[in-house]
Formats: C-alpha cells, structure tokens, sequence
C-alpha cells in the first residue's frame, strides 16, 4: 500500500488556490493586465497537476507544459484525459507570454477562458461534490478502505465511506465533516 504525500500535496494546492484566487481578483479590479492573468491561471493548474502526481507519490517533470504534466496525472487517473485540449491551450497562452519574441497580448476573453478553465481543471481533480464551500474529492485506485477527502478552507480531513470514521484529522477536521 502506497502512503500518500497529503502534507505536501496540500502545499502544492494552497499555492494554486492563490494563483487562481490572485487572477479572479485582477479579472474583476483591473480593465488590463490580460496576459498576466492567463499566465496565474497557468500557474495554478501547473501546482494542482503537480500537487496532484505528489499526492500519489510520483515524480513530476520539470516544466511547465501542463500537457506534459496532464499525461503524467492520466498515469494515475485516466479521467484526466479530459483536460487534454485545455492543458494544451493555457500552456501555448502560457508560452507565448513568458518570452518577448512570441509576447502576444491577450484580451478580456482569452483572460475569462483561461480563468474558466483553471477553474474546471482545479475544482474536478478529482472532484466529486461541491456545497457549502466543502470539496468532496476521491482519487481512485487509492488505498483500502474506501475512502474519500473533505476539503474545507484549504484543509483536507479523509472519511472512511462505509463507516464515516475520520481516517486523518486535520485542523478543520471537525468543520469538514458539516
């Protein structure tokens, strides 16, 4: 049985969460700044696919091609390959910003998209359910028992789904469970 990297895939997470949350907030303050935008939402997808391998204690690449890293987490879950056309998207938005030989600057629509789709990608993998500001996520071909996570505020508590037993606790673990 695999032990899985929680601590550290949560660290991963928190980081995109603010990306993703630092994009929202220019999208919604700023009439400009479009192609710094799709660049967060790049970046939050790259820590949740990253945070996501860690999890499952495998080795990420070095890159930033999402469409590198979205194959790697396919390994792992083979409902990933949904994201395929999007991860190849943001990562030609993302190269074309980051060097000024291809900087092409991107509009409020492009900036919505590549938001829209940060957010797809981050709030599946591997989302099950979303209410109340709780994310229930199960990653399958995981460890026995059954189980499934309960993210809350940027906390994860892990239930036992026959017994409905806390497995980890965690600093929200009693806010996860409501």
């Amino acid at each position: 049985m695999k032990k899985h990297n929680l601590k550290q895939a949560k660290e991963w997470f928190k980081i995109g969460d603010n990306e993703l949350g630092y994009a929202k907030c220019a999208f919604n303050d700023f009439d400009d700044f479009y192609a710094q935008m799709c660049v967060q939402a790049h970046q939050a997808i790259e820590k949740y696919l990253k945070g996501f391998l860690v999890y499952h204690n495998n080795r990420y690449s070095l890159t930033h091609d999402l469409t590198k890293l979205i194959k790697e987490c396919v390994k792992v879950d083979s409902a990933c390959v949904q994201f395929l056309d999007y991860c190849n998207k943001i990562t030609d938005y993302y190269i074309e910003l980051r060097y000024p030989v291809h900087y092409l600057n991107k509009t409020k629509t492009q900036a919505k998209e590549a938001i829209g789709i940060a957010d797809k990608i981050i709030k599946h993998m591997p989302l099950i359910s979303n209410f109340y500001g709780i994310s229930i996520l199960m990653f399958f071909q995981e460890h026995n028992p059954p189980h499934f996570h309960a993210k809350y505020s940027g906390e994860i508590g892990i239930f036992n789904i026959k017994t409905g037993k806390g497995l980890k606790k965690d600093k929200n673990y009693k806010q996860s469970i409501l």
